[in-house]
């Protein structure tokens, strides 16, 4: 791709230990719900409507598994704009933000000074984790007038794309 083309980049977040028990015990109680549902179809003898309803909760809780089980985010770089989505389950995406490259006060690494010292109101996580190599966090005063920061996950033909826009404010470092 060119440096004036488009640009994408995933990356999907991290589950924790936390993320992965709490979906255990979820199950587990699921799963004791619909065992009782059927039992007391049984005791009190209308075992189709119980059977009925613990198979639409079933079915239920599995559609809901499926499209939270993992969350992606991307971002796009297209004509100036970076634009930041989530992506729930492979196939539900919401956008975050769109970002008009040239307005943004700094795009540097979250250890550098001017995103610190940004004081922004509404912070955004684009990354697969703060722990990983090249977050970088993208600061801007949003459509509604608050200062915002978007930590994500920079590459080089990104930063490449960014300082093309908006040399001033990016601030280059090797990166993957």
């Amino acid at each position: 791709m060119s440096d004036f083309g488009i640009y994408e980049h995933v990356v999907t977040r991290e589950t924790g230990r936390g993320t992965k028990l709490g979906r255990g015990i979820l199950l587990v109680l699921l799963f004791l719900g619909i065992a009782g549902l059927l039992w007391l179809g049984l005791v009190w003898k209308i075992f189709p409507l119980f059977l009925g309803i613990s198979v639409a909760a079933a079915f239920l809780a599995f559609l809901l598994f499926r499209r939270y089980s993992s969350l992606e985010f991307e971002y796009t770089v297209a004509e100036g704009t970076v634009t930041f989505a989530e992506i729930y389950g492979k196939s539900a995406r919401r956008v975050i933000h769109e970002v008009d490259i040239r307005t943004c006060v700094a795009i540097a690494p979250e250890e550098d000074a001017r995103i610190a010292d940004f004081e922004a109101t509404d912070i955004y996580y684009a990354v697969s984790s703060m722990e990983v190599e090249n977050v970088y966090g993208m600061a801007f005063e949003s459509a509604k007038g608050k200062k915002t920061v978007i930590y994500f996950e920079a590459t080089e033909q990104a930063l490449r794309m960014f300082r093309v826009y908006n040399p001033r404010a990016t601030v280059m470092k090797t990166v993957r």
